[in-house]
């Protein structure tokens, strides 16, 4: 019943209309007039989002994490495996059309168009970029129904050497478009590619007479095991005075002072004796409150791949002065040094192995 209609209803009204007519009549005229919608205003219409459904997140096993080796003459492949589930609980299911991997700056989302530098993508059933396996619910050996589970996926990823020696984060992602925000991305891992190694040979020490003591010098040799420059790097070297085992630096850990780290291990760290790594090399216990000389630092050094200096860029024959000391009393005829040389002391350089650069060696000093 339009307006129009209602207004005709009143006035030509027969005497004739029920009353029950005539009430319905004017309860749908009212709800027409403009006093109403004046008043309670129009009906609102709620409209609820629709999420946009993902694939589950792939479940990444294993990948390389840390700093890894790299050759700058090689470019290596990494083997990158993720379980994809296909059975969810907790969700309705949604197959992955797409997989999308990246190794890219931290700060560099990972999205598409790939790049055969760091971004590689492909349909989930391409049998170029992956490999898949099925897994089924329950045995293969029985006769009953067997569900789907997912799929074990494999991707061989080439390493392309513009990728070395800087920080990188690998991403995984299961997608239903070509777009980022259709995946469902596995948590990144950092990585770092280095091509740099510097590792410390044991330092060679000699002490000479002075005027009322001794004096200590040593050299300290060093190489680059890597493929490219190091870049500038400092070395650092320290006498310090041990426990005297018989003419020998002491290396019985039950001799040392557990109230500072008195334990000098064969890469030159210092540690508390309850703090020994399981198969460490010991090469001395400190002497508490024992002589020490300053830390000797030499900066702007740098190696090539290959190459070898030694402190200062001496030759391996020559040494510099490090310490002088003078004795104690009359009657003491004899010490034990510990001396440490610590390539790379401040970290500038990333290496592929950090354990072999610092390295200790002991020196007996007598009058």
């Amino acid at each position: 019943m339009n307006r129009v209609a209602c207004n005709l209803l009143f006035r030509k009204r027969s005497t004739l209309m029920s009353l029950a007519t005539a009430l319905v009549a004017a309860i749908s005229c009212a709800a027409m007039t403009p006093a109403r919608a004046q008043i309670f205003g129009p009906r609102p219409v709620i409209v609820l989002p629709i999420p946009s459904p993902k694939p589950a997140t792939p479940q990444v096993s294993a990948p390389p994490s840390g700093v890894q080796r790299a050759d700058i003459a090689v470019a290596q492949t990494v083997v990158l495996r993720w379980y994809q589930p296909e059975l969810v609980v907790a969700q309705p299911p949604v197959t992955p059309t797409q997989f999308i991997v990246c190794l890219k700056d931290p700060a560099s989302p990972c999205d598409w168009p790939t790049n055969a530098l760091h971004t590689w993508a492909g349909a989930a059933t391409s049998t170029t970029l992956f490999t898949r396996v099925p897994q089924y619910s329950g045995s293969p050996y029985t006769t009953g129904p067997r569900l789907l589970q997912g799929y074990h996926y494999t991707a061989t990823i080439p390493i392309a050497t513009a990728r070395y020696d800087q920080q990188l984060k690998w991403s995984v992602g299961a997608c239903t478009t070509t777009t980022a925000a259709s995946c469902s991305f596995a948590a990144p891992g950092n990585v770092w590619y280095s091509t740099k190694n510097i590792e410390g040979d044991d330092p060679q020490a000699m002490s000479g007479a002075t005027s009322n003591g001794r004096a200590i010098t040593s050299s300290f040799a060093f190489r680059n095991n890597g493929s490219t420059d190091t870049g500038l790097f400092d070395v650092q070297v320290q006498a310090l005075e041990t426990l005297n085992a018989g003419g020998r630096c002491e290396r019985n850990p039950a001799m040392a002072d557990a109230t500072f780290p008195s334990v000098v291990l064969d890469d030159g760290r210092r540690v508390f004796p309850n703090a020994i790594p399981a198969g460490a090399a010991i090469d001395a216990i400190l002497r508490p409150a024992g002589d020490m000389s300053p830390v000797i630092t030499y900066s702007g050094l740098s190696l090539a791949p290959g190459g070898a200096t030694f402190v200062a860029g001496q030759p391996r024959d020559q040494f510099a002065a490090i310490h002088s000391f003078t004795w104690r009393s009359a009657t003491e005829m004899q010490r034990t040094y510990v001396i440490i040389g610590m390539p790379d002391s401040a970290d500038r350089v990333r290496e592929f192995n950090e354990l072999d650069n610092g390295k200790a060696a002991c020196l007996t000093v007598s009058r």
